[in-house]
């Protein structure tokens, strides 16, 4: 007998019960084999049998296949009865190995390798429009194992959409579900339910055109940072929320200079949360950069590389930027301009410093609506720059307030409230009931560097 291991070595995990055999005239004559492999895999192997002038040729094999756990996962709507439209991505920790289950029957039976590390994550399409998305961080199976994802609560759903992606180890564990799954006409409020501990979630806000134009339906879109929650904990989130004005792209050192090239990263319609980043369609953009005075880049749309002339020492930038939105997306932020003043020169070879950019963020507490009432207004400001920015002291912040669409301004009273904190003080008057309210936002630090932004409709009042 000749036999092959799943490594295609000759092995000899099957044994014969006897060596010699004697077949009758016209009979036959059985041999046992009985197997005794000592790894996972595929065996096969010949049973030769010879005699004179007679060759017979018996061909064998086998499996051995890893002891199995039984892992189940249900799904169930909100109507209590097994759902009929989920998903489910089971993920191998040890092999990096995925494997993706579309499930209609509101249930699904898996054998998986004993002893391993898995991940699940799933979503629940419910009948409503809702979207559940639940997941399993790790675990070790040993046992047979059962995890449900279940329609938590009714939601007061009532046209944007807000979903959130599972993390785990820094990666994005299951794909993006934007696509009009779990839409509501704007605004909403909803509980969401999320797992915690090594879990982190990624989320994101769409707004929907109306009406649809086809593919690309999207009139904004924003992300923010991955969240790990600890169980029990409630929080809050506001999304799509006032003031939408200019920033940087948050996280990173996206806007720097090498050689003789800059990279400029900042938007126009951030919202005033640190640590969102804004995707979106600009109306009529404009951008200009002057060195020493001097124009040296113009053009009808927003690129975030330009060319400069070599600089043997420090020269000054001014970059402006200003667009319009459509106004059958939105009636706030109509108009929004902003000013950048920096200095550079050309680094080393090499070497590719940030620009020393800041940016202020405007959030005041709004209505679902973006709405402020009459009287006191107290609008937070806070103070962004990018990661490797040196950390000046800022010596000057104005914040100013227009009802006429920026024709006339008016003063506000600001004061520190923080570490890169401040708070800007004004009232509304009564007569600006129905109005909206502008804002010109001017800073400047120890190192001469500037900015300067322009938000015409910041906000409604009421």
């Amino acid at each position: 007998m000749s036999a092959r291991s799943p490594t295609a070595t000759t092995a000899t995990p099957f044994k014969l019960g006897a060596t010699t055999v004697e077949v009758p005239a016209h009979g036959t004559a059985q041999v046992k084999v009985t197997a005794e492999p000592n790894a996972i895999g595929m065996y096969s192997g010949t049973v030769i049998a010879t005699g004179t002038k007679v060759s017979v040729r018996t061909g064998i094999g086998m499996q051995v296949e890893p002891e199995k756990r039984g892992l189940k996962l249900t799904f169930t709507g909100s109507d209590g009865k097994p759902a009929q439209n989920a998903f489910a991505g089971v993920i191998d920790l040890d092999t990096e190995e995925q494997r993706n289950y579309d499930i209609s029957g509101g249930s699904l039976d898996l054998r998986l390798e004993k002893g391993r590390r898995y991940t699940v994550v799933t979503l629940l399409a419910d009948q409503d429009g809702t979207v559940v998305m639940a997941a399993d961080p790790e675990f070790t199976l040993n046992a047979d194992r059962t995890f449900a994802a279940e329609y938590a609560a009714q939601h007061d759903a009532k046209f944007g959409e807000h979903f959130a992606l599972p993390v785990l180890y820094g990666t994005e564990l299951a794909w993006m579900p934007y696509g009009q799954v779990s839409r509501f006409t704007l605004p909403f409020h909803r509980t969401e339910y999320y797992t915690p501990g090594d879990t982190g979630w990624y989320p994101s806000f769409v707004q929907y055109k109306w009406p649809p134009e086809g593919f690309n339906d999207l009139d904004q879109f924003f992300f923010g940072q991955t969240t790990v929650y600890r169980a029990g904990q409630k929080t809050s989130d506001q999304w799509n929320a006032g003031v939408f004005g200019a920033g940087l792209n948050p996280d990173g050192d996206y806007s720097w200079r090498e050689g003789d090239l800059l990279q400029l990263s900042t938007g126009l319609f951030e919202d005033g949360v640190t640590g969102r980043h804004f995707i979106g369609e600009y109306v009529a953009p404009q951008a200009k950069l002057y060195r020493d005075g001097k124009e040296i880049h113009s053009a009808d749309y927003i690129t975030p590389n330009i060319e400069v002339p070599a600089d043997g020492k420090e020269s000054e930038y001014r970059y402006t930027i200003t667009a319009d939105r459509e106004p059958t997306m939105t009636t706030l932020s109509t108009r929004v301009s902003a000013e950048w003043r920096f200095r550079s020169k050309t680094p080393k070879p090499g070497k590719r410093p940030v620009l020393p950019l800041l940016a202020i963020k405007i959030n005041p507490k709004l209505d679902d609506r973006n709405r402020a009432a009459v009287g006191h207004m107290r609008i937070p400001l806070h103070l962004q720059r990018q990661d490797g920015s040196p950390d000046l002291k800022v010596t000057t912040l104005t914040v100013e307030i227009s009802y006429d669409d920026g024709r006339t301004w008016l003063s506000t009273l600001v004061h520190p409230s923080g570490k890169g904190d401040w708070s800007a003080e004004t009232r509304h008057p009564a007569g600006t009931r129905g109005k909206f309210a502008s804002l010109r936002v001017k800073a400047a630090d120890t190192g001469g560097n500037a900015f300067t932004e322009t938000v015409i409709r910041a906000y409604e009042i009421k």
